[in-house]
């Protein structure tokens, strides 16, 4: 890419700073920002919010993000999750199209089923036959997510554990991500901004 992903320019603002805005401007609390490389750098692009964020951001350094990747990110943030959170949204920096209005989805869509789908609800987002970004992951699966990363990652606990997922329609936007410059660069040609 040239660059970390979260360095990447969009409407000329970082991703980095960009995402946590969204989150920010959503019904989430905590939110906690996993960092790995270039974690001091990374960290100065989200002063501004921070400065605004009211307690509400932590960012917090994943020392494993070598050798552990998303799902050790994933961890670290467990770690510094208050005992009481009910449940966690789990949000990537490069799906810039995602908006604060599909993290408010999820939280309404879990607030929806407490209950009637017991204390483990996990919540994604459907575009055509495809799954994609963000999951919410409710509070009794956080044994299973602080165990060592399951083969096939997050999509195999979803697969394994198909009567307690609950999957919320939505565009192609849950699906974009930028993982080539090529998709970086296409996206910000042909994409409308927000």
């Amino acid at each position: 890419m040239g660059r970390p992903k979260q360095e990447l320019l969009w409407d000329g603002e970082p991703l980095l700073l960009r995402v946590t805005a969204q989150a920010l401007a959503a019904r989430v609390d905590p939110i906690v920002v996993v960092l790995g490389h270039r974690k001091d750098v990374l960290a100065a692009i989200l002063e501004p919010v921070a400065a605004v964020a009211g307690g509400r951001l932590r960012v917090v350094e994943n020392p494993g993000y070598r050798s552990g990747g998303q799902w050790s990110s994933m961890q670290t943030g467990l770690l510094v999750m208050p005992a009481d959170v009910d449940a966690v949204v789990i949000l990537l920096v490069d799906m810039p199209l995602i908006r604060a209005q599909h993290l408010d989805r999820l939280v309404t869509a879990f607030d929806n089923l407490r209950g009637a789908a017991g204390d483990r609800p996990i919540v994604v987002f459907r575009c055509g036959e495809r799954r994609g970004h963000p999951v919410l992951i409710s509070s009794g699966w956080f044994s299973v997510l602080r165990r060592p990363s399951p083969e096939g990652g997050l999509r195999s606990i979803l697969r394994l554990n198909a009567r307690h997922v609950v999957e919320l329609t939505a565009g192609t936007e849950v699906l974009v991500d930028l993982d080539t410059p090529e998709e970086y660069e296409a996206l910000l040609n042909e994409q409308p901004r927000f």
